[in-house]
């Protein structure tokens, strides 16, 4: 008893936490949400574009499956109503009409609409007492009453005008096919048509085929035997049955109509109007008279879960998953699943941290809880259990390929270093762990493809480690990839989930790390499974991934630049986005199912079965708003001062919008590159003037291939921005410059005759001048050669005489007694003068000599010149009693012209003899200094001024100056003696004096 109570209590928990998971997906679209500008949706169309129309009674609105455009008064020209009814006309054709509350023919082309007028007019005639919008107007549902005369399309290019006595029937161009009489019974008056025949609702699950050879009832197939209610879709060719809850779609087989259910949540208190069925994605769209645009989508996955509470408040959370045979899946909280389904549990969810759940080959199950091992013996029914303590944080756990269990531990939770590895043989008596390896860093996910190989994964690479001869290689390219999961498929490759780094595999040596999902939410891979379709799906903290395995391959070998990827979240029937991961086995793909953890929940699917609605419907560009202005794409042409240019860019799809990924490209003057569409228009704010294309793409599926729309326009430029004003300006500029140059060259000749002339004038002037100079210096050569002998003759006249004073007044000198004192100083002062005289005259005759000829230099020792100028004037240094002093060393010799240096050096005795007194000094010394001997002759008598001293080192330096030649004269001969002589030496001489304290000449000589 206790155990069938049991039993009753799981089930009822279980039936109460099934009935929670809702099997589709819904939203409402209305004017309360600001999507519709109102509420009532009388008649829902698609076209051939792929677009979704809905009527309202403030406007069309077109649904591209995320943004609606309405179309009413506001941008319509001439529309007098914006209240809309049912659409008719041909979605294959491109031709979809509409009539307003005026009377007015609207036509849906080309994904506008306009104003237009009706091609061909219904063979309708109205009867007094009936009204035209029964005629010409009907609901989805399609009820008829008595006295009303309608229109019905039924397919196939069939029109039936149903009266009240009789049906016609109708070909497109409404000629008239068959006409017969009929009286519809009077509690059945909805109509419906499907494949050109024409149907009338029965009682129960009846219905009523029309035809002019009288009537047929039949039976709905895989109808329950309820009342039913029609809704009809003329634009779209399709009838539906609603019978309580339950939606069908009536499709005709083998001139039977069968039904198939769609939808198992109608709600009759929506007040539904019209409906719409996408049988490509199965997509469900309902419109309500005051509520709005339903879109129902079915959940493609289902969340299951454990009716009963798990300790330590993780509830609904779930991790590790096993296979438990038998289609059965165990979670590592001990919850036992059996198609979707809880049917049972083991005590073994106490045990453990609920990450990792291993069962061996001997049917017993492990798990870890931190540093806890426990081994679950199946043969006691996973009662009794084995526990071991090891020596840190158990990270995961691994069933090998030859049946080991391999357990890793690391010393850090969050670093994952210095880990270990531990082997567990299951086929031992006594099984218990062994330490296999120390790891440098700890393990998060370790695979075993042969019994030669073990790959190791952690939070900062992938090793692999050789069993047979225990060695450990690292593959370089993971560093800082936190690994989560390794897989091997069939051909070997290894493919890797990981964080921070996303998917990545690793073929032949080479890593290829792949590019993310456009958010990146494939950062946070958890876990990859490959059904048999050749898809992976992966886990992550955001959601599920779908991509296809080949297209990765391809990539990888670079035969492919981008990778789709197929998004689903919580709307596709999760508790939540976030899934587990981190755990072994983190998803079970069995017996055609996949089986994945969540924070809320164990999420379920059949891979088979979920559909892939591709975004390969075109993409449309067809408007664009420039400041709030609506032009058309044909053409474009933008004025170069518009504000903001918004270009419309929309791609029906009603899938997950993260699945269709819009990137926008313009190139011209100014360039943008791809960039992903975030609102349904790309806007540019003042371009500059020039020719632009504007680019949209899109992947349009697992193929990876592009799908591109382009249009061209252009921004115009002003007249002063254009090509032919610039070409003019070019021109313009050119002749200018043309005609400057010429005026140029014409100024240019014009000055180069002008200087021709001064040229001339001037050469004749200087010709005339050279021809003046020539015999100026002919005649002063010749009044200088005169002088010259003049001088000569003088000199040698009056050297005789002079020499002949100068005997004579030594002798007298010689030859006087020292009685009267006065006279024989007086006769030494005429000994003296004259005896300087003739020197002077004789140096002044050999100084004319030597400016006529170039007398060679020889080498000479200088000491011996300056003796025989000391032994010149002893005497009358004597006299005056200043001390001569040579001081030059006898190695010293100088390459100059002796007999000029002795002139030089006989001067500056004389002149330093008549400035000193008794007692002084005139002291002779001389340096080498490289290529220079420097001569210093030095007294110590009464010494110059400052003034002086410059000014006779001014006259030295520039004796060509006529100031200089002038000064000199007035300070005598000797200086300008020596200073041609210095010249004619190429030597320099410097005067260094003081005041009072005596005069220093130095003379370099080279």
């Amino acid at each position: 008893m206790r155990s069938s109570q049991y039993i009753f209590i799981v089930f009822l928990l279980f039936t109460v936490f099934c009935k929670g998971q809702e099997a589709y997906h819904t939203q409402w679209y209305s004017a309360d949400n600001n999507y519709l500008p109102q509420n009532s949706v009388k008649s829902i169309t698609p076209d051939k574009y792929g677009f979704i129309w809905l009527s309202t009674e403030s406007g069309i609105i077109r649904f591209d499956g995320k943004n609606f455009k309405i179309f009413n008064s506001s941008n319509i020209n001439n529309l007098v109503s914006d209240r809309m009814y049912v659409f008719g006309g041909s979605v294959s054709n491109d031709s979809i009409t509409i009539l307003n509350g005026s009377h007015q023919f609207l036509v849906i082309r080309e994904r506008t609409v306009n104003i237009d007028t009706p091609r061909v007019s219904p063979p309708i005639k109205v009867n007094k007492g009936q009204f035209k919008w029964n005629v010409e107007f009907r609901l989805g549902l399609h009820y008829a009453q008595k006295g009303h005369v309608f229109r019905l399309a039924s397919g196939n290019n069939t029109t039936y005008i149903i009266g009240n006595d009789s049906i016609r029937q109708y070909d497109l161009e409404y000629n008239l096919k068959s006409k017969y009489a009929y009286i519809p019974p009077a509690d059945s008056l909805q109509f419906f048509g499907i494949s050109g025949k024409l149907y009338l609702k029965g009682k129960n699950n009846n219905y009523i085929h029309l035809t002019k050879n009288g009537s047929t009832t039949n039976t709905f197939r895989n109808l329950p035997l309820k009342d039913y209610k029609v809704y009809t879709n003329e634009t779209s060719e399709q009838v539906f049955l609603v019978s309580g809850k339950n939606l069908y779609i009536v499709k005709e087989k083998d001139n039977l109509l069968h039904t198939e259910l769609i939808y198992t949540d109608f709600d009759s208190t929506h007040n539904i109007t019209s409906i719409y069925y996408n049988e490509n994605n199965k997509n469900l769209y309902l419109g309500s008279s005051n509520k709005g645009f339903l879109v129902v989508k079915k959940r493609e996955f289902i969340t299951t879960g454990s009716p009963f509470k798990m300790e330590r408040g993780v509830d609904g959370v779930y991790y590790g998953l096993v296979d438990f045979k038998e289609g059965k899946v165990l979670a590592s909280t001990g919850s036992i699943f059996k198609n979707g389904k809880y049917i049972g549990s083991i005590p073994i969810g106490e045990y453990n941290d609920k990450y990792c759940i291993i069962i061996d080959d001997n049917e017993d199950i492990w798990v870890k809880s931190f540093i806890n091992l426990y081994h679950f013996k199946k043969k006691s029914g996973y009662k009794d259990y084995n526990h071991w303590k090891l020596d840190s944080y158990i990270s995961t756990l691994s069933k090998s390929y030859d049946g080991k269990i391999w357990v890793a531990t690391v010393n850090s939770v969050n670093e994952e270093r210095n880990g270990s590895l531990y082997v567990i043989n299951t086929k031992e008596k006594n099984v218990k762990p062994k330490l296999y390896k120390k790891l440098k860093n700890g393990a998060s996910a370790i695979y075993s493809a042969n019994n030669k190989e073990l790959w190791v994964g952690s939070r900062n690479g992938l090793v692999k480690m050789n069993l047979k001869n225990n060695t450990v290689e690292e593959i370089p390219g993971f560093e800082n990839a936190h690994i989560r999961d390794v897989i091997f498929d069939d051909n070997n490759y290894i493919w890797l989930a990981t964080y921070t780094k996303g998917l990545f595999l690793y073929k032949d040596g080479k890593i290829t790390n792949f590019p993310l999902d456009k958010n990146k939410y494939l950062l946070s891979s958890h876990c990859i499974i490959e059904d048999k379709n050749g898809f992976f799906w992966i886990s992550t903290n955001r959601g599920l991934f779908r991509v296809k395995k080949k297209q990765l391959v391809e990539y990888a070998s670079g035969k492919k630049n981008s990778i789709y990827y197929y998004y689903y979240n919580k709307d596709s029937g999760f508790n939540t986005n976030e899934f587990n991961g981190g755990c072994k086995p983190c998803g079970l793909y069995i017996n055609d199912f996949i089986y994945l953890p969540s924070m809320d929940g164990l999420v379920y699917f059949n891979p088979d079965e979920v559909p892939i609605e591709k975004p390969d419907n075109e993409i449309f560009i067809d408007n664009v708003e420039v400041d709030d202005s609506i032009i058309k794409v044909n053409a474009l042409q933008l004025n170069r001062k518009f504000g903001r240019a918004k270009f419309f860019v929309t791609s029906p799809f009603y899938g997950n919008h993260y699945n269709q990924d819009i990137e926008t490209q313009l190139t011209g003057p100014v360039s943008q590159n791809w960039a992903s569409l975030t609102n349904n228009y790309v806007a540019f704010s003042t371009l500059p003037p020039g020719n632009y294309t504007l680019t949209a793409r899109k992947l349009t599926g697992f193929e990876s291939n592009y799908m591109y729309k382009s249009i061209n326009f252009t921004v115009v430029p002003a007249f002063w921005q254009t090509l032919w004003f610039k070409v003019l300006v070019a021109i313009t500029g050119s002749i200018i410059l043309l005609i400057l140059f010429k005026m140029r060259l014409r100024y240019i000749q014009y000055r180069n005759i002008m200087l021709e002339r001064k040229v001339t004038l001037q050469t004749a002037q200087l010709r005339n001048t050279i021809t003046t100079l020539r015999k100026t210096k002919n005649n002063l050569s010749a009044q200088n050669e005169s002088h010259k002998k003049l001088i000569k003759t003088i000199t040698h006249d009056i050297k005789t005489p002079l020499k002949f004073m100068a005997i004579t007044g030594r002798y007298v000198y010689n030859n006087m007694d020292g009685k009267d004192s006065a006279l024989k100083e007086d006769v030494e002062s005429i000994y003296t003068s004259s005896s300087q005289l003739y020197a002077f005259v004789d140096e002044f005759l050999e100084y004319s000599k030597q400016i006529d000829k170039n007398i060679a230099s020889v080498p000479f020792c200088l000491k011996e010149l300056v003796n025989e100028k000391i032994n010149f004037f002893q005497t009358l240094a004597s006299h005056k009693e200043v001390e001569l002093i040579n001081n030059i060393s006898s190695d010293i010799t100088v390459n100059v012209n002796r007999h000029l240096l002795s002139i030089v050096i006989h001067n500056l005795m004389d002149n330093a003899l008549k400035n000193t007194y008794h007692h002084d000094k005139i002291i002779f010394s001389a340096v080498e200094n490289k290529a220079e001997t420097i001569l210093s002759i030095k007294d110590t008598g009464r010494g110059m001024s400052k003034e002086q001293t410059e000014l006779y080192n001014e006259m030295i330096a520039e004796t060509s100056d006529s100031n200089n030649k002038n000064q000199t004269m007035q300070s005598g001969m000797g200086l300008q003696i020596i200073a041609e002589l210095l010249i004619i030496m190429d030597a320099k001489m410097v005067i260094n004096s003081i005041e009072d304290a005596g005069t220093e000449v130095k003379i370099t000589l080279k």
